[in-house]
C-alpha cells in the first residue's frame, strides 16, 4: 500500500481512507508514503501538525458505512491509537526520503524533526497545542501593537507641532506679553506740569530780581506777592494721579498675563515631554515582550522538563516493535 502526499490537502478526511489505513495496519501490511517536495514548502503550519491527523473527525455519505468503519478502527484499538502510528510512519517515511534529498533541505527542516520525534517520544500533543495557539495570538496581536504605536506616534507629533507653533508665534507677535509696554514716555509729559504747584498772577513777578528793582525804583520796598493755588493745578493734579495709578495696573496686568502665559508654555513642554518619555517606554516594553514571543516557540521546542522516563521507555519499546514489524513484512 502506498500513500501519497501531493499537496496540502489533508488525505484522511474521507473516512474510507481511514479504513485503509486503519486495516493495513492492522493486518501488518507493507506501507509505503510518497512526498512531494511542494507539499512540505507550501505548508502554512509547523511540521508536527502537518504530520499529525485527526481520523475521527473523517465523514462518510453513507451512514451504515460510517457505523461500519467506526466499529472495525474501535476493534482494532480506536482512532487515538490510529492517529499515533499514523503520525509514527509518516516522520519515518519522512526521514528516510529526507536522506537522499538535498542536504540543505534536511538542515532547513532540522529542527522540526527533533522536535517531531519528541513529541513521538513523550506520547502527547500538549505542549505542540499550546504553541499554535500562542503563535495565532502573536499573529493577531501584531497588527494591533503597530496600529497602537503608529496612533501614539501621530498624536505626539501632533502636540510637538502645537507646542512650536504656540511657542515661536508668541516670540514673533508685535503684542507678545514678552514685551513689557514702555509707560515712562507716557507719564512723563504728564508728570510735569505736577511739579509746579503755583502759577503767576498777571501784572506781578514771582522772581526776588524782579521785586527788587520795583522797590528801588519807587523808593520804597514792595510787599511779597502770596503765591496760592489755583482750582485748575489741583484739577490737573488730581487727573495726572489717577493717569499714573492707571498705567501701573495696566503695567501689572501685562506682568501678569506673561507670567500665565510663561506658565502654560512650561506645562505643556513639560506634557509633551511627559507623553514622549511614556512613548518610548511604551515601545520598549512591546519591543522586549515581542522578542520574548518571538523565542517562546524555540523554548516550547527545547522544554524538556518533568518528561515520564517510564512512558519514554514505553514508547520506545513500541516504536521498535513496530519498526520490526514493518522490517518483517518488507522481506
Amino acid at each position: 500500500m502506498v500513500v501519497v502526499h501531493t499537496s496540502c490537502a489533508k488525505v484522511y478526511d474521507r473516512l474510507w481512507c481511514v479504513y485503509e489505513i486503519a486495516e493495513a495496519l492492522h493486518t501488518e501490511s507493507q506501507i509505503g508514503i510518497a512526498y512531494s517536495k511542494s507539499y512540505l514548502d507550501q505548508r502554512d503550519m509547523s511540521l508536527v501538525n502537518l504530520l499529525r491527523t485527526k481520523t475521527e473527525s473523517a465523514q462518510c455519505s453513507n451512514a451504515e458505512d460510517d457505523i461500519l468503519i467506526r466499529a472495525k478502527v474501535a476493534e482494532a484499538g480506536g482512532f487515538k491509537l490510529l492517529d499515533w502510528k499514523i503520525f509514527e510512519f509518516r516522520l519515518q517515511s519522512l526521514q528516510d526520503m529526507l536522506k537522499d534529498q538535498d542536504p540543505n533541505w534536511q538542515e532547513a527542516l532540522q529542527a522540526e524533526l527533533k522536535q517531531a520525534e519528541r513529541v513521538l517520544l513523550n506520547g502527547t500533543f500538549a505542549k505542540t497545542d499550546d504553541l499554535e495557539e500562542a503563535i495565532c495570538c502573536q499573529k493577531q496581536t501584531r497588527g494591533t501593537r503597530v496600529f497602537v504605536l503608529g496612533s501614539a506616534a501621530l498624536l505626539l507629533i501632533v502636540v510637538v507641532a502645537l507646542t512650536l507653533g504656540l511657542y515661536f508665534g508668541l516670540q514673533a507677535g508685535d503684542t507678545s506679553p514678552f514685551k513689557p509696554a514702555q509707560t515712562t514716555d507716557a507719564i512723563s509729559p504728564v508728570i510735569a506740569p505736577w511739579n509746579s504747584t503755583t502759577t503767576e498772577i498777571p501784572g506781578t513777578s514771582t522772581r526776588p530780581e524782579a521785586q527788587g528793582r520795583e522797590g528801588e525804583g519807587n523808593g520804597q520796598r514792595s510787599p511779597t506777592t502770596t503765591q496760592r493755588s489755583s482750582p485748575f493745578s489741583v484739577t490737573l493734579g488730581i487727573l495726572t494721579t489717577t493717569q499714573i495709578v492707571s498705567s501701573l495696573s495696566s503695567q501689572s496686568d501685562i506682568d501678569d498675563g506673561a507670567r500665565r502665559t510663561e506658565t502654560e508654555l512650561v506645562s505643556v513642554v513639560l506634557f509633551v515631554i511627559i507623553a514622549a518619555i511614556a512613548l518610548l517606554g511604551g515601545s520598549f516594553f512591546f519591543w522586549r515582550r515581542s522578542r520574548r514571543e518571538a523565542a517562546f516557540p524555540v523554548a516550547a521546542a527545547e522544554a524538556d522538563d518533568g518528561e515520564d522516563e517510564s512512558r519514554r521507555a514505553e514508547v520506545r519499546k513500541r516504536l521498535a516493535a513496530m519498526r520490526a514489524m514493518v522490517g518483517d513484512s518488507a522481506s
